[in-house]
C-alpha cells in the first residue's frame, strides 16, 4: 500500500491508498508522457493542495474550479502554434498551480490513443495512458485533491475499439482506484485523490458496459454562448459557454465580445438561479486568422486588455462567488488568474507576472516559446497570407475546429 501525507496535517479525511502501481511501469510512462506532462517536481506552492482546507462535504458543483482549455498543446514549436498552441506550461506545472480540470483532446493513431488538437498530433510517441499514469502519480503526491479530466474525440469517428480502450483505461485494476466510477459527480470527499471523467463522447458501442463518468456527449452545442447539457438522473444539468470563434471587426472588439458572453454566463454561475448544478465557462478562443488564442488571452499587454486580465477583474469584482469551472487559454501567463478563481486576495493594479515555464522535455528540449503569430494577433493585424497556407498544411475549416 502506498503511504500518504500524515493525517494531522489536514482537518479532512484522507481516501485509503489504493494498491500500488508497479514503480517501473510508473517510471517508462512519465517518460513516454514527459514531452506533455513535463518533469514531475514536487510542489511547495499552497495551490498544489488549495483543495486540503475544503470540507469534504462540499459537492462539486459548487467549487470554483480553474482549468485549461486544450490542455495540452504547451509543446507545440513553430508555425503550428499559430493556432494549435493554447498553454505555456506541462501538465505537472498546471497542477501545481492549481488547475483542476484539464481538457484532453484524443484520436485513434496507428492503433494508439495520442492526443491531438484537431487534427494536430501533439506528440508523435505519447499516449492517453501515459498522460494518465503520469496523472496518478501526480494525484499520489497530492491526496487531498480531484481533477476533473474532460475527453473529446478530436479525430475521426468514435469506434467500439476506442470506446472499449478507454473504458479499460478508467475501470481496469491498475485505474479503478484513481476513478470516480459513478455517472454523477460527487462530493469532494468521496473524489479526493481521484479524478473524474466528463466524457464529450458516449460509450453508446458498449451496449453491456456499465456507465462510467460525466456524459456530456448529448446537446454540446458548436460555438455557442449558453447551452445545457443533463446528466446523469433526474434534473443534473451542465451549464456550458463556449463561444470559441468569434465575430468583430477589430481584435479589441472581439475581445469585448468574448468577455461579454463569459461574463454574462458567469454572471448567471455567481447568482442564486442554479447553485446545484455545475458550470463550465470557456474563457478561450479565437477569431478567424485574424486574432489568435494568444491575441484573445493577452491583447496587446497595453491598451487593449485580453479576455484573461478582463475576466481577472471581474473575478476579483466578485470574491466569495460560486464561478464553476473557468478554463483559460494561457493560464501560466498571470499567476493572478488562478488565485482569483479561488476568491483569494489579487493585486489588480500590479503587472502581469508569469508563472515560471519550465523547460520543455521529450522530443524537443527547448524552452516553451509564444507562437510567431503574437505580434500580428496583439496588433489586430490579419495574419500574413504566407502564414495562413503554411500552418502545417490545414484548411481554414480545421482550424475552426480546433477549438
Amino acid at each position: 500500500m502506498r503511504l500518504l501525507s500524515s493525517l494531522s496535517l489536514f482537518s479532512i479525511a484522507l481516501p485509503l491508498a489504493a494498491a500500488a502501481l508497479d514503480p517501473s511501469t510508473m517510471t517508462n510512462h512519465l517518460a513516454a508522457g514527459a514531452p506533455l506532462l513535463g518533469a514531475f517536481e514536487q510542489s511547495t506552492s499552497n495551490l498544489s493542495s488549495w483543495m486540503s482546507s475544503l470540507s469534504d462535504s462540499t459537492p462539486i458543483q459548487n467549487l470554483s474550479i480553474p482549468g485549461t482549455h486544450d490542455t495540452l498543446t504547451w509543446n507545440v514549436s513553430g508555425i503550428a502554434s499559430i493556432f494549435t498552441k493554447t498553454q505555456d506550461m506541462p501538465l505537472f506545472r498546471q497542477l501545481d498551480a492549481g488547475a483542476r480540470f484539464i481538457d484532453l483532446r484524443i484520436g485513434e493513431n496507428n492503433g494508439l490513443i495520442q492526443l491531438y488538437h484537431a487534427s494536430f498530433l501533439l506528440d508523435p510517441t505519447a499516449q492517453l495512458v501515459d498522460v494518465f499514469w503520469g496523472l496518478y502519480h501526480w494525484l499520489d503526491a497530492h491526496p487531498t485533491e480531484t481533477v476533473i479530466v474532460s475527453v473529446k474525440v478530436d479525430t475521426g469517428n468514435t469506434t467500439a475499439t476506442l470506446e472499449q480502450a478507454i473504458y479499460d483505461l478508467v475501470t481496469g485494476p491498475d485505474a479503478v482506484d484513481y476513478w470516480v466510477q459513478s455517472t454523477t459527480l460527487p462530493t469532494l470527499g468521496q473524489a479526493r485523490h481521484k479524478a473524474i471523467l466528463l466524457r464529450r463522447f458516449a460509450f453508446t458501442l458498449l451496449p453491456t458496459a456499465t456507465p462510467v463518468g460525466i456524459d456530456a456527449s448529448s446537446g454540446w452545442s458548436d460555438n455557442n454562448a449558453t447551452f445545457t447539457i443533463p446528466y446523469g438522473t433526474g434534473s443534473d444539468a451542465i451549464y456550458i459557454e463556449d463561444l470559441y470563434d468569434i465575430n468583430g471587426t477589430s481584435v479589441a472588439d472581439v475581445i469585448n465580445n468574448k468577455f461579454a458572453a463569459v461574463s454574462a454566463h458567469l454572471d448567471v454561475a455567481t447568482s442564486t438561479t442554479y447553485p446545484n448544478q455545475l458550470f463550465i465557462t470557456f474563457v478561450s478562443g479565437s477569431s478567424g486568422t485574424a486574432v489568435t488564442p494568444l491575441g484573445l488571452a493577452e491583447g496587446n499587454g497595453t491598451t487593449t486588455p485580453g479576455a484573461n486580465l478582463k475576466t481577472l477583474s471581474y473575478l476579483a469584482g466578485k470574491k466569495g462567488s460560486r464561478f464553476g469551472v473557468v478554463l483559460f487559454d494561457y493560464i501560466g501567463s498571470d499567476s493572478r488568474l488562478v488565485p482569483a478563481t479561488l476568491s483569494q486576495p489579487v493585486d489588480l493594479s500590479a503587472a502581469p507576472r508569469s508563472v515560471s515555464a519550465p523547460t520543455a522535455t521529450g522530443t524537443t528540449g527547448t524552452t516553451s516559446t509564444r507562437p510567431p503569430s503574437s505580434n500580428w494577433a496583439s496588433s489586430g493585424l490579419a495574419l500574413p497570407h504566407q502564414a495562413v497556407a503554411l500552418v502545417v498544411g490545414v484548411t481554414f475549416a480545421t482550424m475552426l475546429s480546433f477549438f
